[in-house]
Formats: structure tokens, sequence, C-alpha cells
């Protein structure tokens, strides 16, 4: 049967969200006051599962948070999102930032023997988005 764990990560970042097709009116009325430059006190959650448990456990926690940290954190903890060249043409929102950080972090943990399970993004402490695996490994 499958096991999951999850492990909660923690950064500081501003970004705009802004779609360069479209006018600067066109943005604010789709995005409202996030069209503007602002910060998050963001919360990225990683969740990874095996079938078996190696030694009692799924992965070590602190496997997760060294790649979570060299990969994601360290690359996002107080910069300007939408201004990231590794982030180069899409609109930071939670939800492309989480299939981002997902698109980063899948093959890295296959590679480590576990699978990919799910990645949140929180903005605030009530709004986020959330990337599952559609099937099971």
């Amino acid at each position: 049967m499958p096991t999951t764990i999850t492990k909660s990560f923690r950064f500081e970042a501003a970004h705009r969200l802004y779609d360069p097709t479209l006018s600067d009116d066109e943005n604010t009325e789709l995005y409202g006051p996030c069209a503007r430059l602002h910060g998050h006190s963001y919360e990225v959650r990683v969740t990874v599962g095996s079938n078996e448990l190696q030694h009692g456990m799924v992965i070590d926690f602190t496997h997760v948070s060294a790649l979570v940290n060299e990969e994601i954190i360290g690359k996002f903890d107080h910069q300007v999102l939408s201004d990231l060249p590794i982030l180069s043409g899409i609109i930071t929102t939670a939800e492309e930032l989480a299939s981002w950080i997902w698109d980063q972090l899948a093959q890295k943990f296959d590679d480590r023997g576990v699978f990919l399970r799910r990645v949140e993004v929180c903005e605030t402490v009530d709004a986020w988005a959330t990337v599952t695996a559609i099937t099971e490994h």
C-alpha cells in the first residue's frame, strides 16, 4: 500500500501577475490589485510516497528538505518571482508555481526511488493551489 510523507517549506517573495499580451488596463481588470508588485509569505508543501518502506521510512525528511531547498527555496526566497529568468514566460500565479515546482522535482524524486504525489503552493493561509499525481505508482 502506498505511504506518503509531507514536508512544508516557507519563503518570502514578491511578484506581479501580468500577462504581457494584455494592456495594463486589461491586466488590472483580470488580476485586480495583484497586477501590481506585491509580496507573500509563501508556504510550499511537498508530498512524496513509496509503495514499500525502506528501513521504516518512505524517505528521510532531511533528503526531502535538502532537495527542495536546493531546487526551489534557494532560488525563490527574497526574490521577485515574476522577474526570475527561470520563470520567464510564466505568469507567477500559485497554480503556475505549483506546476513549475512539480516539473522541477518529479524526476529527482523518482531517481531516489520515491514518487512525487502532491505539490501545494500557499500564497496566504486561506488560498493555495495544488498539483496532484493522477495515478498511483
